[in-house]
């Protein structure tokens, strides 16, 4: 940015922030024809909008399955709401559902809303 006559032109970065300021991503301008066309954040800043599907992984590292939705407040991430067929399981908490089958290798858990309400052992 020419600082003197306050122009932009192409290539020039410019502070982006949230509506609710805070910390800033540079972002670099697109001038056609003497008008801002646009600014470009880097490929490491993000944009999201509230209702946004975005993947959430565990800390292996693995895909957690279902349509996650972000959620949106005053410019920053507030939360990820995960899909009602994925419950969120904690080590050593003691979970109490009924359950059914004869234990061998394998537990099937049914997740409605959020929450285990069976597993099945096979």
């Amino acid at each position: 940015m020419n600082y003197t006559t306050g122009k932009l032109s192409s290539g020039d970065t410019v502070p982006v922030r949230s509506s609710a300021g805070g910390a800033a991503v540079d972002g670099v301008v697109q001038v056609a024809n003497g008008a801002l066309v646009d600014i470009r954040i880097p490929s490491t800043g993000t944009m999201l909008a509230n209702g946004d599907t975005v993947v959430v992984k565990n800390s292996a590292g693995t895909t957690v399955t279902g349509t996650h939705t972000a959620e949106v407040s005053a410019g920053v991430l507030a939360d990820v709401k995960l899909a009602s067929t994925v419950a969120g399981v904690v080590s050593g908490v003691d979970i109490v559902v009924p359950v059914t089958g004869v234990y061998a290798t394998k537990i099937t858990p049914t997740v409605v809303a959020g929450v285990i309400t069976a597993i099945v052992l096979s």
